[in-house]
């Protein structure tokens, strides 16, 4: 039988509205929780069905909790590449000195140098979240087509991120991963000499986008049973 999994998401205290709004899975699963009701209302003895819709719902749950887990660590990074950025604002007139000396450069890469070590415990981290995060949502695609309706809905995006850069990236032996806040982290993007450049990641936001616009659309365009 269907349950809700609607719950609110209270967020980082300094994560910044726009990286919320990217990440914010609340309203796919509202979409998801009607389209579950007015589904199983007049199948409660299908129990293979119920049992599908419950584990659909369990699984966009996961995909909450790992988003959650990527904005507080994504935040942190925004809120660090912020501060690095004011300081090298404010150290840059060092270097555009017309007689600049040595003390001058010293000091410029004293005020702008980054404030702490790499925290690369945090990235990897973060990589292992987003790796989750293409596992559970292929997932959720293949239970979710399995539902009445709902058949033709994909999610190339996230088919293809998970497929060709983590379960079976052919010929790409560079582990190597960016993130910027407009995209969120790309797997894989940074490919050595011989490597394969037949699919390239176009980042978390974009992929998370994709499925959550198809989701929805396919949910609230099916009708009453």
């Amino acid at each position: 039988m269907w349950r809700s999994a609607v719950r609110i998401r209270s967020g980082p205290p300094n994560l910044s509205k726009k990286l919320k709004q990217k990440y914010d899975l609340t309203t796919t699963i509202k979409s998801f929780e009607t389209y579950a009701e007015k589904t199983s209302k007049n199948k409660i003895d299908d129990k293979l069905l119920c049992a599908k819709i419950g584990e659909a719902q369990t699984k966009l749950r996961q995909i909450d909790t790992l988003l959650e887990k990527i904005e507080a660590i994504e935040s942190e990074m925004a809120l660090e590449l912020d501060e690095r950025q004011k300081r090298l604002t404010s150290a840059a007139h060092l270097l555009q000195k017309q007689n600049r000396t040595a003390e001058d450069a010293k000091l410029f890469h004293e005020t702008a140098g980054p404030a702490s070590d790499p925290n690369f415990e945090r990235w990897d981290e973060l990589i292992l979240y987003v790796e989750c995060f293409y596992y559970i949502a292929f997932r959720t695609l293949k239970i979710v087509k399995d539902l009445p309706k709902l058949k033709g809905l994909s999610a190339k995006k996230i088919t293809l991120t998970r497929n060709q850069l983590i379960e079976h990236p052919n010929n790409i032996f560079s582990e190597s991963a960016r993130w910027s806040k407009q995209k969120g982290v790309q797997l894989r993007s940074i490919r050595q000499l011989g490597e394969s450049t037949e699919f390239v990641d176009e980042g978390l936001v974009a992929n998370l986008s994709e499925f959550q616009i198809n989701l929805q659309k396919a949910v609230l365009k099916t009708p009453p049973n």
